[in-house]
């Protein structure tokens, strides 16, 4: 997610095949701001990263200052700002159904050396941050909530810089207590895990300093801890999971990309390719909820995360929808949307896109 932070050059481009685009009900598209200048449209960058099941967006926006600051947006209250733990920037990467929020946030500059980034949950809606604390004598950075309750927090360590390589999975005691680490599967060095969900699946990837692959944890960290099946001299990256699915991407030399979805249950780990429409060479799932809906990114010639990026749905029958395509989005003056990063049980999706003459990124809400 650290590469989600930068600024990327992008090019906006035509010529995509939607397929079965549903016109059998309306959308609304909704630009949840950014906290440059939360009354009206501005510069600067704003992305919706989860939605929980009550509506609620949480993610990361540009303040005045040009500081990533982690957000909570609801429809009562617009965006606001969760604030940090005494440094310079925060990010929320999870939210649960009862509007507990986790992420990352920096403290103020604090020895020994062991980075000054930490996890942390907030109360309710947006209330006081909490630093989880240190793992394994580094700094912490929480991915995921799970979403039905119990507020048990996954996440991973990271270096003085905020970078995740050779870190230790850990999972929290209920509330938010006591960090303890994620078992990782056999012949793995370390993973990283990207989401929790209902029942305590959990999803990420292992050592992708050397050859990238996905993997699945059952029973909150209790269970069995697998590599998902990846093609021979392939890589993978897992980023969603309900019931039955685990959602990521598989790259194939020669290193593309390309969506796809496991079934992890009852049955063991198999690969399918997601449907890709005409024009598009790869690209990446990001999330699966309830009704096997699936969200994520479409990439056209050459790949890339905010250049030709174009959110996409897949529906549960197969049907692939661009979602900039549709008629809402293009009357409400969005230009491009880059890539969805998640959808809740009701269809809600959120992501980041652009508004035509306006020069910085916007984070979105579509709904059915």
């Amino acid at each position: 997610m650290v590469k989600h932070l930068q600024k990327f050059a992008f090019w906006l481009v035509g010529g995509w095949l939607a397929a079965g685009v549903p016109v059998a009900h309306a959308w609304t598209i909704v630009d949840l701001g950014n906290l440059v200048n939360p009354n009206g449209v501005s510069a600067g960058m704003a992305q919706g990263l989860r939605v929980s099941n009550s509506g609620a967006v949480v993610g990361v926006s540009e303040n005045a200052a040009g500081q990533y600051r982690g957000y909570i947006w609801r429809q009562s209250t617009g965006m606001l700002d969760l604030g940090t733990l005494g440094g310079d920037k925060s990010v929320a990467y999870g939210i649960d159904d009862f509007g507990y929020v986790v992420g990352g946030a920096k403290q103020a500059l604090s020895y020994p050396i062991s980075g000054s980034h930490r996890a942390f949950i907030s109360g309710i809606n947006g209330g006081t941050l909490t630093s989880l604390g240190t793992f394994n004598g580094k700094g912490t950075r929480a991915s995921g909530i799970s979403p039905e309750g119990g507020r048990r927090v996954v996440g991973y360590t990271v270096d003085s810089n905020g970078g995740s390589m050779y870190s230790h999975g850990f999972i929290s005691a209920p509330n938010g207590g006591a960090l303890s680490a994620l078992p990782k599967p056999p012949g793995t060095s370390y993973c990283i895990p990207q989401k929790i969900g209902v029942g305590g699946r959990i999803v990420g990837l292992c050592d992708c300093e050397t050859n990238c692959r996905g993997f699945v944890s059952y029973n909150y960290g209790a269970g069995t801890a697998s590599l998902l099946s990846t093609p021979q001299g392939s890589k993978s990256r897992a980023f969603g999971v309900n019931a039955n699915y685990v959602v990521g991407g598989v790259t194939t030399p020669p290193a593309i990309e390309r969506p796809v979805r496991w079934i992890h249950f009852p049955a063991g780990p198999s690969l399918a390719n997601l449907p890709l429409p005409a024009g598009a060479t790869g690209g990446i799932a990001g999330a699966i909820n309830a009704s096997n809906q699936i969200v994520g990114r479409l990439d056209g010639p050459p790949s890339g995360f905010y250049g030709n990026g174009r959110a996409s749905l897949w529906q549960a029958n197969g049907t692939v929808v661009i979602l900039d395509q549709l008629p809402e989005v293009q009357a409400a003056g969005w230009v491009q949307l880059f890539q969805a990063f998640d959808i809740n049980d009701n269809g809600w999706i959120v992501g980041i896109g652009q508004f035509a003459n306006v020069a910085g990124l916007r984070a979105f809400l579509l709904r059915p």
